[in-house]
């Protein structure tokens, strides 16, 4: 599956740092990642559903951070859920089961069979596609979508090519790497290519972890999205607030995420495709 010294190098700092991966906390750039995720599930999911009970798919979760949040989210709001939680590292998933023992923890990659695993009310893939290049990122897509119940939503969080930027100063990333210098296009201008392999270095108090992503644009993002028949519902890039206490600084003025929230595109439009 993975085929880049890039992608690689991802996967060995998994098994060598786990540990560290575990230690990430929302005390960072990283809130904003799953601040505004309440009113997202409330417009998209909860809404459109009568349901007591939700069943939920973290599909890349780590150590488990962002399946205790989805968890707890979930159950603060007054439902039930039933949560399962795949990664490619065992590593992590031990940290994962240690952390929220009420959930199912499977390892697992797109290159198996997912149906066993069964369909879910929410899905949600936190900065597993943009360590991905394109056509592993529809890969997956392709591999999760089938899982997505008719009435269910996928949500994507990755990062925006903002944080990538070496005049950006972020409260809790270093991305002022060699790797993140765009390209020169033929009039001239500036612009990370797609695909580009880009680096970005995670500060956890004294310890800190490097994450090494490929760039994609919103344009890449949308056409791997109509590959893997999903339909973009909404794109959510939080900005730092006053009232997040946080010293935020490139946050306040630019977001360093984009939140996507797609469901399977409509039964009619995938006829017109066939016809």
């Amino acid at each position: 599956m993975f085929t880049t010294s890039h992608e690689i190098a991802n996967q060995e700092n998994y098994k060598k740092s786990a540990d560290l991966h575990n230690k990430f906390c929302l005390d960072s750039t990283l809130y904003l990642a799953y601040r505004d995720i309440p009113a997202l599930l409330e417009k998209h999911l909860f809404k459109q559903n009568n349901k007591e009970s939700y069943r939920i798919l973290d599909f890349g979760c780590g150590a488990g951070l962002s399946t205790e949040i989805i968890s707890k989210i979930i159950l603060s709001s007054g439902y039930k859920v039933d949560i399962v939680g795949v990664d490619l590292s065992e590593e992590n998933l031990k940290f994962a089961r240690e952390r929220i023992p009420h959930a199912e923890f499977v390892k697992t990659n797109p290159n198996q069979c997912l149906k066993r695993l069964g369909d879910f009310d929410l899905i949600v893939c936190n900065f597993v596609l943009v360590e991905n290049q394109h056509g592993n990122m529809v890969n997956i897509l392709k591999a999760i979508q089938p899982l997505l119940k008719d009435t269910g939503i996928l949500i994507t969080t990755n990062c925006t090519s903002k944080v990538y930027q070496r005049s950006m100063k972020w409260r809790s990333f270093n991305n002022d790497f060699v790797e993140n210098t765009p390209h020169q296009t033929k009039d001239g201008k500036l612009k990370f290519e797609e695909d580009q392999p880009v680096k970005l270095q995670i500060l956890t108090g004294k310890d800190s972890f490097t994450f090494f992503d490929f760039f994609h644009s919103e344009r890449d993002y949308k056409s791997a999205y109509e590959i893997a028949e999903l339909k973009l519902s909404e794109t959510h890039k939080p900005l730092g607030l006053e009232t997040d206490n946080m010293p935020w600084q490139s946050e306040s003025k630019y977001s360093p995420y984009k939140i996507h929230v797609l469901t399977k595109q409509p039964i009619q439009k995938l006829l017109t495709h066939v016809l």
